[in-house]
């Protein structure tokens, strides 16, 4: 077991494979961001021996991440590969959905059972002016593909702007009366390059307070995916609602996770800028000794909490740079 300085249980880890993306989304990856060189990201190999040295220290869930995870070539191969370790491992993704329609059934035959789609608004106009993309159907229809196919579990990932998105938050509770899958509200984070507000946050109690009273009893439920989020089911409902509360109700606690860039950056917190270089150590002669030296060296550098909102300024790397 990997236990941090503060008795945490870190068992999940968040590998970017890429920082490339097809959108531009408001909050995550501005226009004017430069991508790394192909020579500069983990290759599949590098990242299936990552997976394979922190599968043998404890760590049980992986998420492949981006960018886009699907802009990557042989993205199923790879995930074949992870499969092919024979590890006990939940492995799940993130995705933006664009691609998901194409990539779907080979992934679900590959062994990915979870998939988490990032999707802010359910109008054709307003996505555009979010993600500088005119392919909202296309999302729609991954999302129709996923469900139809059957994965173990399928989530929505909204991140609440004041102003822009949160007009539909009744839209989207109603996609998870009527569908097996599980829409999550996710506070606006000041994380990296995004232009962020604090009076443009939603507040997830806000959110659940109005649920309350629209629908009374309002049933929390167990979530799945080893994540911060808390997850509920309403009268007659399908799927259910969750929210992720990094800003308002941050679970630095209950902290379980890891991160690594695309370029092999070890983080032990989002919030934090503190690295280290994992990609020397998986290029070393020696590599699982190395890969072990950093993973334990970044574990005692994992904060014990984030940010402080009265003092946060915005330094750092975009969402999209550090993996989602």
């Amino acid at each position: 077991m990997l236990i941090d300085s503060f008795g945490r249980n870190i068992d999940y880890l968040r590998l970017s494979i890429t920082d490339r993306c097809n959108l531009s989304c408001l909050y995550c990856s501005p226009k004017e961001i430069q991508w790394q060189r192909k020579g500069e990201i983990l290759s599949y190999e590098e990242m299936v021996i990552l997976i394979d040295i922190v599968a043998s220290m404890g760590v049980t869930r992986i998420r492949l991440t981006g960018g886009e995870p699907l802009l990557r070539r042989d993205f199923v191969p790879f995930v074949e590969q992870i499969k092919m370790l024979g590890k006990s491992l939940d492995l799940s993704m993130t995705t933006n959905g664009i691609l998901l329609s194409g990539f779907a059934e080979g992934l679900l035959r590959a062994g990915m059972k979870r998939i988490n789609i990032s999707l802010d608004t359910l109008d054709e106009e307003k996505y555009e002016r979010i993600t500088g993309s005119k392919a909202h159907s296309r999302v729609l229809d991954g999302i129709e593909t996923a469900l139809r196919l059957g994965f173990d579990s399928l989530k929505v990932n909204v991140v609440l702007v004041k102003g822009l998105n949160d007009d539909e938050i009744d839209s989207f509770v109603h996609m998870a009366e009527s569908k097996p899958l599980t829409v999550r509200f996710i506070e606006f984070m000041p994380a990296g390059l995004a232009n962020w507000d604090r009076n443009r946050l939603v507040p997830s109690e806000r959110i659940l307070q109005g649920l309350r009273k629209r629908y009374g009893h309002v049933e929390q439920v167990a979530t799945d995916g080893g994540g911060p989020a808390l997850d509920y089911r309403l009268p007659g409902m399908v799927g259910r609602v969750g929210f992720i509360s990094s800003v308002t109700e941050p679970s630095c606690a209950t902290c379980n996770r890891l991160r690594v860039t695309a370029e092999g950056k070890l983080r032990p917190c989002l919030f934090s800028e503190i690295e280290f270089d994992i990609k020397t150590a998986l290029r070393a002669s020696n590599v699982e000794d190395e890969v072990r030296m950093v993973i334990l060296e970044a574990l005692r550098a994992k904060p014990k909490g984030h940010f402080h909102l009265d003092s946060y300024e915005q330094t750092g790397r975009p969402m999209a740079q550090i993996g989602g």
